[in-house]
């Protein structure tokens, strides 16, 4: 096949030269055997068109084959380099995500994001037939097609093409194979006639609702004859809207808030540099093993001259500057992640046909990028969660007056040295008595009378439980928020339940911003060293005699702020040895649920530790990880989350 003359005549081609339009299409039919595929429906669609009368928009369409027929052409026989298509992989496993929310862009009314998905989708096919991935280059092509073709926006095609190239990217790089690819189609769901009828202006939103109501309790009428006989709808209307339902029109369906990009298409992004991961993460346990031996070098100078205490003060400035640099480089904006929830939202949300609309707010908040990776499957959880048990259907939230149209919100803000993410809806919410008897149901131990709200919502969190009547494909296993608090502990974070029968609910994760390093407070207990994050720490005290009274129930307690706080020995909590100073410390630790006083024999002063896994060291609860002090000993990484929880339980067991 004769590529460049097939490049250069439709490139130079006069719409009114027939002699030129016929050399080209001859061009096209003798390069058929030579292609394949769609490469091949593009070559033959070209040689027709340019066979026949030139319609006004010849070279647009002919601009378009072109390309698909040349970048399309199958790879040479040699296999292509492996480099290239790691290097492709590598660069193209966040694609379909970013098409995903270009498409969401698009379909929220951002006029601009549909030329940029065109675009996107043109290149991504493009790289992938030069790789000879196949199937990937077809699909993407065919969801091309959509985006110029489509009467509308094929956003559940576009959204279904975008998750089999994530699955399929998966497995190029060692995943499992996904499955055939789907079959795009741009037709839009049924019109529904009182959409219709809304869109036309004939009848109120809110007369649609009530009649939805009432025709659920009568399944014998049908929709238009409610409408009438309450007198919201004129005989005619509903006639007319009847036709035009037949008719296959569309209505105008209310869209959902657009989610926040990252910038506009036509403002210039900072420079990026594509670095992998593990030299990331190399550079930043080199930093932290220099700021160790900085420690130690001052350690073992001791007490020296002004001019040699300048110049070490000044080489702790620029290590702890350098830390701070080599985490940042690790920080991701959480936005892929919220987008992926979204889309998740969207095709649960359409397959159960509720109505949703859905905001993204703080996508711009960034984490480690580690704490990025695994918040993905919890989310998924919690949205999925809100969908299936909290949001209502149309006819229920008429009835409970509320709008047709459900709110879903996903979010995250910085607050206290912490990462707030939360999943929130405007749905039934969650039901005090049906928890607590489906609890009792299932044997476990219940809360108290008395007990707060919080501490009922904790048993949706237990292994196995479950509200649903039912087990679907969605839910009504009991693994969904038992998943979620694994999930959200093993990343050092909390997870918190609120919510108002008949008002929806809100699930938050609390996560550290990094799982690499800490900003803490040094601590001895015991003859062991400890580190705590400092976002953790509310205040420092020195008691007095007398300032530790007992409370049944509640072991020993010390007053602070006007509060009792629980009074723990750290050593105690862990199993260590006892603490060695009769006037021991504290320091009043918060997970921003809890607060207590933990009992220590010394407080050492703030430091920066890099967190190692505990190898070799047997599992303490509250403690997270080791890091090397300055004097080259070992020390315990305390995890606030853990440790409050150990001493809850403490009090238990003594009650």
């Amino acid at each position: 096949m004769n590529r460049d003359a097939i490049a250069e005549a439709a490139m130079l081609l006069d719409p009114a030269d027939a002699k030129a339009r016929q050399r080209l299409a001859t061009l096209f039919s003798e390069a058929l055997p030579a292609l394949a595929g769609t490469a091949q429906a593009a070559a033959r669609e070209a040689a027709q068109l340019l066979s026949g009368d030139p319609p006004a928009d010849l070279l647009d369409r002919l601009g378009r084959l072109t390309d698909d027929a040349l970048a399309e052409a199958p790879p040479p026989p040699q296999a292509a380099d492996p480099a290239a298509v790691a290097d492709f992989l590598a660069r193209a496993s966040g694609e379909p995500d970013e098409l995903a929310a270009l498409a969401l862009a698009w379909d929220g009314g951002d006029a601009e994001a549909k030329a940029e998905l065109r675009r996107r989708l043109h290149t991504f096919k493009g790289d992938a037939g030069v790789l000879g991935l196949n199937d990937l280059q077809a699909l993407m092509h065919r969801a091309e097609d959509l985006v110029l073709t489509a009467p509308g926006v094929p956003l559940q095609a576009l959204l279904a093409a975008c998750t089999w190239a994530t699955a399929e990217i998966r497995h190029l790089t060692g995943g499992p194979a996904p499955g055939p690819a789907p079959r795009l189609d741009a037709t839009p769901p049924p019109a529904q006639l009182g959409e219709l009828l809304i869109a036309s202006g004939a009848v109120r939103p809110e007369s649609v609702a009530a009649a939805l109501v009432e025709q659920a309790a009568e399944p014998s009428r049908r929709l238009g004859e409610v409408l009438v006989d309450s007198g919201a709808a004129h005989p005619k209307d509903v006639s007319a809207a009847l036709a035009a339902q037949r008719a296959g029109a569309t209505p105008h369906r209310p869209a959902a808030a657009p989610p926040t990009l990252a910038a506009p298409a036509n403002q210039l992004a900072p420079a990026t540099l594509r670095v992998e991961v593990e030299r990331v993460d190399a550079l930043a346990e080199s930093v932290g093993e220099l700021g160790i031996a900085q420690a130690m070098l001052a350690n073992i100078l001791g007490r020296t001259d002004r001019r040699t205490a300048s110049l070490l003060a000044r080489i702790d400035r620029l290590l702890r500057s350098a830390q701070d640099a080599s985490n940042r480089l690790r920080m991701v904006p959480v936005r892929p992640v919220f987008q992926r929830a979204e889309r998740a939202a969207r095709e649960l949300a359409a397959r159960l046909g509720k109505p949703i609309a859905i905001r993204l707010v703080g996508a711009a908040t960034e984490l480690d990028k580690a704490v990025a990776e695994r918040l993905g499957d919890p989310l998924l959880h919690l949205v999925r969660n809100a969908l299936d048990h909290g949001v209502e259907d149309a006819a229920s939230r008429a009835a409970a007056g509320k709008p047709a149209i459900a709110t879903l919100t996903i979010a995250a803000e910085r607050h206290d040295g912490r990462v707030v993410v939360s999943v929130a809806d405007d749905g039934r919410g969650l039901d005090r008595a049906r928890i607590l008897a489906r609890a009792r149901e299932r044997g476990l131990a219940l809360p108290h009378e008395q007990a707060p709200d919080s501490a009922v919502w904790e048993l949706l969190c237990q292994a196995g439980f479950s509200t649903a009547e039912k087990v679907t494909d969605i839910s009504g296993r009991g693994v969904g928020l038992d998943v979620v608090r694994s999930a959200v502990h093993g990343m050092r974070g909390r997870l918190e339940i609120s919510a108002q029968t008949g008002a929806g609910a809100r699930f938050t994760v609390i996560l550290p911003p990094t799982l690499v390093a800490v900003d803490g407070l040094g601590l001895m207990a015991g003859g062991q060293r400890f580190v705590i994050p400092t976002s953790a720490v509310r205040a420092c005290l020195r008691p007095r005699p007398g300032d530790l009274d007992s409370v049944a129930g509640r072991g020993s307690v010390i007053a602070h702020q006007g509060r009792l706080l629980p009074w723990r020995p750290l050593p105690d909590l862990l199993g260590l040895a006892p603490l060695a100073s009769k006037r021991p410390l504290a320091v009043v630790v918060d997970d921003g649920a809890r607060r207590a006083a933990i009992a220590v024999d010394a407080i050492l002063g703030r430091t920066q530790a890099v967190l190692k896994p505990l190898s070799g060291l047997p599992e303490l609860p509250g403690v997270v990880g080791t890091a090397i002090g300055a004097d080259g000993r070992v020390d315990l990484v305390l995890d606030p989350v853990g440790l409050l929880s150990t001493a809850d339980d403490s009090v238990r067991k003594a009650s």
